[in-house]
This record gives C-alpha cells, sequence and structure tokens, in this order.
C-alpha cells in the first residue's frame, strides 16, 4: 500500500506539473493574442494620427482657399466699380461731346 500511495503521489505531482505546464501554454497563447492586438492597436493609432495630420493640412488648406477667395472676390468688386465708373466717365463724355455739338 506504501508503494501505491508513492504512486499516486507522483501521479498527482505529474499532473499538477502539466496542470501548471497547461497553464503556461494557455498564457502565453494569450500572450501572443494580447500582442497581436496590441499591434494592431498601434496600427491604428498610427493610421488615426496620420489621417488627423491630413484632416489638419486640409483645414489649413481651406482656410487658404477661403482667404484667396475673399482677396478674388475683393479684387472683382474693385475692377466692376471701376468698369462702372469707367462707363460713367464715357456717358458723361459722350454728354459733353453732344452738347458741344
Amino acid at each position: 500500500q506504501n508503494k501505491t500511495e508513492k504512486e499516486m503521489s507522483t501521479l498527482k505531482s505529474k499532473l499538477r506539473r502539466l496542470e501548471n505546464s497547461t497553464d503556461l501554454t494557455d498564457m502565453k497563447d494569450e500572450l501572443h493574442e494580447l500582442e497581436k492586438s496590441n499591434l494592431s492597436l498601434r496600427e491604428e493609432l498610427r493610421d488615426v494620427k496620420r489621417k488627423l495630420r491630413q484632416s489638419h493640412s486640409q483645414a489649413d488648406r481651406a482656410a487658404d482657399l477661403e482667404n484667396e477667395l475673399k482677396e478674388a472676390s475683393a479684387a472683382l468688386s474693385a475692377l466692376k466699380k471701376a468698369k462702372s465708373k469707367m462707363h460713367m466717365d464715357e456717358m458723361k463724355e459722350s454728354e459733353m461731346k453732344d452738347k458741344l455739338e
């Protein structure tokens, strides 16, 4: 019976080692999954940062285009006023010529 108890004790010990080994394997698998997930999240973060930089760049470009549009609009308005004044001057000149004749 002593021999049987010793064998049982040995088997229990081996079983505990196997369980620990399995736990270690499970932990290694979980660690591997976490590392993959971490890598994926880092790549996603990198993409988000890149898109954020692009958005900022596009926002800056939009502001520049808006300023250019305002300048072009002001120049067009000034041109229209000058054209109108020139037309009025031509009409006055024509009236004066008519009066002189």
